[in-house]
């Protein structure tokens, strides 16, 4: 029931202690000293390291990275509403965990019960709720649309089969979780002033005039 921005669960890693965010290396955060790139992840028992992140800017080797989604979220390994337990162990590790040095974070996910159970999200954004970005507005630009849907469900329940009698001891349980974002940016650079322009040589001027102006 907690919020959780973005529908991540990197704020949750922030509530245990010896537990800091990284700001260099490939991996989010450290636990208890050890390297941003050596905490393992698990979903329902099994690895979700994976050989490179999927964040284009950030790659690494060995599995030593989780498999996060490419704005480097935890999407891609357990939507919100599918989870059921998050644990995450800093020390004193059970024979089964110890892969890496550094933090162990598990997913359990949801199992379907004999109840059919379901439920729909949609969290979006749009411009009109929105204020205008601080330069765009001195310059006298447009607000920029911004659009972004993020969406899904779960659904879960028995298996019926012939001599169902409310009692099964077979279940399913399905997640689905998709995000749709259009976030353009206004940019303040340097452009060539109209003095330069004038003063350059008729070659260079060529290239000056490529830049909008100022």
């Amino acid at each position: 029931n907690m919020p959780l921005s973005g529908r991540t669960f990197q704020s949750l890693f922030d509530l245990t202690p010896g537990v800091l965010r990284s700001g260099v290396g490939n991996g989010q955060f450290v636990v208890n000293g050890q390297r941003a790139d050596a905490n393992s992840f698990l979903v329902d028992g099994v690895s979700a390291n994976a050989n490179v992140s999927a964040a284009p800017t950030v790659t690494g080797v060995a599995g030593t990275l989780p498999s996060l989604s490419v704005l480097n979220t935890t999407n891609t390994l357990a939507s919100v509403d599918a989870l059921q337990e998050f644990k995450i162990l800093t020390s004193s590790y059970a024979p089964e965990l110890g892969r890496t040095p550094g933090g162990q974070v598990s997913f359990v996910t949801r199992s379907g019960t004999n109840t059919f159970t379901g439920s729909v999200f949609e969290y979006f954004r749009h411009e009109e709720m929105e204020a205008n970005d601080w330069f765009a507005k001195r310059d006298g630009l447009p607000k920029p649309p911004t659009r972004q849907h993020d969406f899904g469900g779960v659904v879960g329940g028995p298996v019926v089969l012939p001599g169902y009698d409310g009692h099964s001891r077979t279940f399913f349980f399905a997640s689905y979780e998709a995000l749709r974002l259009k976030q353009p940016q206004v940019v303040s650079t340097v452009v060539p002033s109209l003095a330069t322009r004038t003063a350059a040589v008729p070659a260079m001027r060529v290239v000056l005039d490529a830049y909008p102006l100022p």
